[in-house]
């Protein structure tokens, strides 16, 4: 029994770390999180579609599915307020998921031991099991890097190799940004300005404009913070990946 203990107090030396419930927790939390917003945009992007490439006639918007038809004069409007509820639940959901990311690397960053049996390091294991976002690009280029894809060896690549990374992952990164927030942005602008919601008092659907206008402006400021995040989040990654700054990231890429 002796020689039991004296095994694990030795492992435990030796630097390996088990994964903390709260951090399980927060996994949990963080996948959650990535699936609301991956049902939000889903059907945010059905919409989007409906709106981007409708079948139209001089008053009216033949639907898909054989739903008939509908005015345009009420069709863009209510396109428009929607989208807009979508685009804030999705907004909601994905900057949830951002700071439940950051609690994980908070974790990470403080704990003693960061690898796990195995020379499994934390923040390997994280991406490993959490539910991948829809922005999420990084195992692809990860996955180039060989045997430098995982800690501690990802610390030793070589800077053509990090340079090689970082293009790649820019690349994937640029076309999931445009299909992720320019789709949702431009069928919200086609609804608003097909609506001619900036005739505030006009009526739609029985509503006066100006309430679509109000939650439309909304889904904007959202979109636009939602879209520089990401765009700081690159700019940060890219260049973690290339050793220019030693900031960690904090989300699951």
């Amino acid at each position: 029994m002796q020689n039991n203990s004296n095994g694990k107090n030795g492992n435990n030396e030796q630097g390996e770390a088990s994964v903390p419930e709260h951090l399980s927790k927060l996994i949990e939390g963080f996948s959650t999180q990535t699936k609301t917003a991956t049902q939000y945009w889903l059907a945010l992007a059905v919409i989007s579609v409906l709106v981007i490439i409708p079948s139209a006639t001089a008053e009216s918007i033949k639907l898909p599915f054989e739903l008939g038809a509908i005015k345009q004069s009420d069709f863009y409007p209510f396109a428009a307020f929607l989208i807009s509820v979508l685009i804030i639940g999705f907004g909601s959901s994905h900057v949830q998921a951002i700071r439940t990311r950051t609690l994980i690397q908070r974790i990470i960053d403080e704990s003693e031991s960061k690898y796990l049996s195995g020379r499994i390091h934390l923040r390997d294991f994280v991406d490993s099991t959490v539910s991948p976002s829809l922005t999420r690009t990084a195992p692809l280029a990860q996955y180039l890097r060989g045997k430098y894809q995982f800690y501690p060896e990802s610390e030793k690549s070589s800077l053509i190799m990090n340079i090689f990374s970082a293009s790649i992952y820019l690349l994937l990164k640029i076309a999931a940004f445009l299909v992720v927030y320019l789709i949702p942005a431009f069928s919200l602008y086609k609804s608003m300005a097909n609506g001619h919601l900036s005739s505030l008092w006009s009526i739609s659907c029985g509503i006066p404009n100006i309430f679509f206008l109000f939650v439309s402006v909304i889904a904007v400021l959202i979109l636009l913070e939602l879209m520089f995040s990401e765009a700081i989040y690159i700019i940060t990654s890219i260049r973690q990946i290339c050793h220019i700054n030693a900031k960690k990231s904090v989300r699951c890429g």
